[in-house]
């Protein structure tokens, strides 16, 4: 199931948009995985208490799913679809 599958799953499901996405994700560089990387999906914000969970921030689903792309010249990693899990509250 892709990332635009899940989410919408998700959104059928809790009757709401989720607020992160945990995933893994593989450097580019060195190949290393860490899993369990927290995404929120919203721009950053400074006053953000959650700041330090925080792996990465997207605008929107289209944009999580770009950031798996080998080609994706604008991070040094790449999401692995198949690890994305949506919730609401860290």
């Amino acid at each position: 199931m892709g990332i635009r599958e899940k989410y919408d799953e998700y959104v059928e499901r809790h009757i709401f948009e989720p607020l992160y996405a945990s995933v893994s994700v593989r450097y580019k560089d060195d190949e290393s995985v860490l899993d369990g990387m927290i995404i929120k999906l919203s721009e950053p914000c400074s006053e953000d208490s959650e700041d330090d969970r925080i792996f990465y921030y997207c605008r929107s689903v289209k944009s999580l799913e770009e950031l798996t792309s080998e080609t994706n010249s604008a991070v040094d990693f790449v999401i692995l679809p198949h690890s994305v899990e949506f919730f609401e509250k860290l």
